[in-house]
């Protein structure tokens, strides 16, 4: 075993005590945390074993496993981004409700007040 593979091995472990102490601390839930403990305990296995990403690669008809880790972290990207587009949208369209419903209900209550006043 390598340098490089001690070290990315220990950045797995630390990602995966991470991910377990916030699903304990209930920042993320179950689901998301079985995703994340698997996306370490894969990328840990290419590490270690990185011959199975070669047989992997192989057996899709891709050349070298690099280029297979290369494929699916960009497909991963994609798909993330997307997911984070979609998700700050909705937030987007929340908070634009929000603020509209206390700028409406403002103007009723500031109109309500002006109907007693003498100028």
């Amino acid at each position: 075993m390598n340098l490089f593979q001690i070290f990315g091995l220990l950045i797995m472990v630390v990602s995966g005590v991470l991910t377990i102490r916030n699903r304990t601390r209930r920042r993320i839930d179950r689901v998301a945390c079985i995703r994340w403990m698997v996306l370490w305990i894969i990328a840990a296995a290419g590490i270690a074993w990185p011959r199975v990403t070669l047989l992997c690669a192989r057996a899709l008809g891709i050349g070298r496993g690099t280029d297979l880790v290369l494929y699916c972290a960009i497909l991963a990207g994609m798909i993330g981004f997307f997911y984070l587009y979609l998700r700050l949208r909705r937030i987007d369209d929340a908070i634009t409700k929000i603020v509209r419903h206390y700028a409406l209900s403002d103007a009723e209550t500031k109109k309500g007040e002006g109907n007693g006043k003498t100028t």
